[in-house]
């Protein structure tokens, strides 16, 4: 089973995937009821002035200020997502993310008569930072190009919000994407979002996103916010008093997802405790791995693996009460901090963070926090009028495209073939001169025709060769033009042969053909929530 068909499985209420969450799919009235008898805690008015300060730093309007302090509220509830904090937003997939948040927090808005903020929860804590420094757009040729950040040298394992990226690497990156692509009415407004977004990835995502999306109302975080770090050492707390259960589980639950159903989840080997430490000055810091070693701890470097701390339990108890704003979550532990600190009801996943999710499921009882529901990441298929007249040349309608994988896509927009055949012309007029020839008799033996035959069949089979050349240079130019429109939809839809959500980022064709507003107005695009269909929606564009 692969993690599409295994989220496909738990939306359609399949009896073998639908316990290991919550409860059904769409079904919220047991988490209202755990929240409610659980109770929340909101941040205090020194951290939602942390939290403020931090939106208006990074260009959040007095919209997504406003919903952000509805958190003060102990009747607010939330619909959350989030991904790493990747250049340029990263791949499309994001964005479909958080539409969807947003139209979840509304449709539930509307059926709670509460409350409900659509959150998007940045990862900057990470520390992959090969994975989030890369975008891919469609240059002016219209094929796919990517461009990478460079990692700062000696910063292996720093977390995302610490590594600052050279002026100059901003400047490589503005000059690659304007001289790869076409200037168009957008450029201006689009260059000046991308020169104002620098400093960090996690600067410039959270930038660029309240530029696109502040429109709809979607709030940023940031895992380093006072209020998100301090349940964070709550949550790390309540682990630690697990005395190494909360990993056994995931152990345990990582196994049955393999022999059961032949999904991979987070491993664990026994020993990691679920939690990093930030270790060394800011400006220096490394993302160091928290594991059982003997009787105590140790802190371990994410990529040499080298030993950076050793402590006993209680060193590693006053170091948490005392340097908690250090700590942060794993991918295991990661959504429940967010389910601690917001009050969550559901949480927009794709394929792979919803066999995540079913396989934390227990340390949410375990640790004592409410957990949401998860609820399908839609998917949109971006498609421009050229792509779409391109379709309709090999018969392929837009829906049709969607519902195919960039093999199968590929597979079904090859060219057919079109020889001149075996025989040629010239041997067919040869042929029927020769029939003819046959039918008058005794006259064919006379010189005057013999001569005349002659010299026809050497007019024909010159002329023959002439027409036929032409023919041939006809249909190469009509196989180019077909393999030229095929790369075109191809490179559009399957950009370096990968689904196009996947691979292609926002920059291009999205913003520079159709503007910065472009992205909330695909709010409309999104299929229907509660019945996620299994192919990608068409969102036509222009």
């Amino acid at each position: 089973m692969t993690p599409a068909e295994w989220l496909a499985a738990y939306i359609d209420g399949d009896a073998e995937v639908r316990p290991w969450y919550r409860g059904p799919a769409f079904d919220f009235s047991g988490i209202l009821a755990e929240r409610a008898r659980r109770g929340w805690e909101p941040p205090t008015a020194e951290e939602m002035d942390e939290w403020d300060g931090w939106l208006a730093a990074h260009g959040a309007g007095d919209q997504v200020r406003a919903r952000a302090r509805l958190f003060a509220e102990p009747d607010t509830l939330c619909v959350a997502t989030g991904q790493q904090a990747g250049l340029g937003l990263g791949p499309l997939y994001t964005l479909h993310k958080a539409l969807a948040t947003a139209r979840w927090a509304a449709e539930l808005e509307r059926a709670t008569a509460r409350p409900v903020v659509p959150v998007f929860w940045i990862a900057s804590d990470d520390h992959d930072f090969a994975e989030a420094a890369a975008t891919c757009w469609l240059d002016a040729e219209g094929r796919p190009r990517e461009h990478r950040l460079a990692q700062p040298d000696g910063r292996v394992g720093a977390p995302i919000h610490d590594l600052p990226i050279a002026p100059e690497q901003w400047d490589a990156f503005l000059a690659d994407f304007t001289g790869s692509t076409r200037a168009t009415g957008f450029s201006p407004e689009l260059s000046e979002l991308l020169k104002r977004a620098g400093g960090t990835l996690e600067s410039h995502f959270a930038t660029v996103f309240n530029q696109l999306l502040g429109a709809l109302g979607i709030v940023p975080v940031v895992p380093r916010l006072g209020f998100l770090r301090r349940r964070g050492a709550e949550v790390f707390r309540r682990e630690l008093a697990t005395n190494g259960l909360a990993t056994t589980l995931l152990a345990e639950r990582a196994a049955a997802l393999r022999e059961r159903f032949g999904l991979e989840a987070i491993h664990r080997d026994g020993t990691e405790l679920n939690y990093f430490r930030e270790w060394g000055p800011p400006g220096a810091l490394v993302r160091a791995k928290a594991v059982r070693s003997g009787d105590g701890y140790a802190l371990t470097h994410p990529a040499s693996k080298e030993t950076l701390a050793r402590w006993s339990a209680a060193e590693l108890e006053a170091d948490l009460a005392e340097h908690w704003r250090h700590w942060s979550p794993n991918a295991a532990t990661r959504p429940l901090v967010q389910d601690l600190a917001l009050p969550t009801l559901g949480y927009v996943a794709g394929p792979g963070e919803a066999v995540y999710h079913a396989q934390i499921g227990p340390l949410y009882d375990l640790l004592g926090v409410p957990r949401p529901a998860v609820l399908p990441r839609p998917s949109l298929l971006l498609l421009e009028p050229r792509i779409e007249r391109a379709l309709a040349k090999f018969d392929l309608s837009p829906t049709g495209a969607a519902a195919l994988t960039p093999a199968l896509l590929e597979s079904r927009l090859s060219p057919g073939g079109g020889g001149a055949g075996s025989v040629g012309l010239a041997g067919h007029l040869g042929a029927a001169l020769d029939a003819w020839i046959a039918e008058l008799g005794p006259d064919a033996g006379d010189e005057a025709v013999a001569k005349g035959a002659a010299k026809l069949r050497d007019s024909l089979a010159q002329n023959a060769a002439r027409l036929e050349e032409r023919v041939a240079a006809v249909r190469a130019r009509r196989a180019d033009t077909l393999d030229a429109q095929r790369r075109k939809v191809l490179d559009a839809l399957a950009p370096f042969g990968e689904p196009q959500e996947r691979r292609l980022g926002l920059l291009a064709p999205l913003l520079l053909n159709y503007g910065t507003g472009a992205p909330a107005r695909l709010l409309d695009s999104l299929p229907t929530l509660r019945i996620p269909g299994r192919y990608p929606a068409v969102a036509r564009l222009g």
